[in-house]
């Protein structure tokens, strides 16, 4: 995940008490929606927790890979005892 803290893509906040003007310093560009703060407040609070579920969510599959590759690796020696045990039973019976 990357952190991007530039605010191009970011809503316009504006001040409850405010009369439409905008509190950032760049103009409001066309595509850009004017929000009331705590809006503004509410959108990066959910932000920040989906952030935080994501990062959660990493760390919950790389355990998940850790435990696949271990399981995996286990099988492949159970697999190569078995095939030596039968070569070893097969010869003792000739």
């Amino acid at each position: 995940m990357q952190d991007n803290d530039s605010n191009a893509d970011a809503p316009a906040v504006t001040d409850q008490a405010g009369a439409g003007q905008a509190t950032t310093d760049t103009p409001a560009a066309p595509h850009t929606a004017v929000v009331p703060v705590t809006e503004a407040i509410r959108y990066r609070k959910r932000a920040q927790a989906a952030e935080q579920q994501a990062g959660e969510l990493q760390s919950r599959l790389a355990e998940a890979q850790s435990r696949l590759e271990q399981t995996q690796q286990t099988i492949a020696t159970l697999a190569r005892r078995q095939k030596i045990d039968a070569l070893l039973a097969d010869a003792e019976t000739v």
